[in-house]
């Protein structure tokens, strides 16, 4: 599958190729039908968020159908359309996350920044 990827804080995109992912334990694989080009795509390519993990595929604004099932996956179906949060996950366990401000969680995950977005 092509991906378009930065490798570092102010590098270019790069179009690479790369294998299709498997869903793991509680989650979905999504064919992306449209990813939103975001502000934060760019602060992300000149390296403004200290967390980011390169290289990285960005895009957090992704809409899609479910290609795939992972295990104890039970509400999803294959074939069902979705839309995805820029929170990629948190630990659903701290104070942050028991108050509902999951964003906020030391161990949350940000959908094109820590974690492969939608540009793929």
């Amino acid at each position: 599958m092509k991906a378009a990827v930065i490798n570092a804080p102010n590098g270019a995109v790069s179009i690479e190729e790369r294998e299709r992912p498997s869903p793991g334990h509680g989650e979905v694989l999504i064919r992306v039908r449209a990813c939103g080009v975001c502000h934060g795509d760019l602060m992300l390519q000149l390296g403004q968020f200290p967390f980011a993990r390169y290289p990285i595929v960005p895009g957090h604004e992704i809409t899609g159908v479910i290609e795939e099932v992972g295990r104890d996956v039970d509400k999803l179906r294959k074939g069902d359309r979705i839309g995805l949060s820029a929170l990629f996950s948190s630990c659903g366990r701290c104070a942050q996350c028991v108050e509902g401000d999951e964003c906020l969680c030391s161990q949350m995950q940000f959908t094109g920044v820590t974690q492969d977005g939608g540009y793929q």
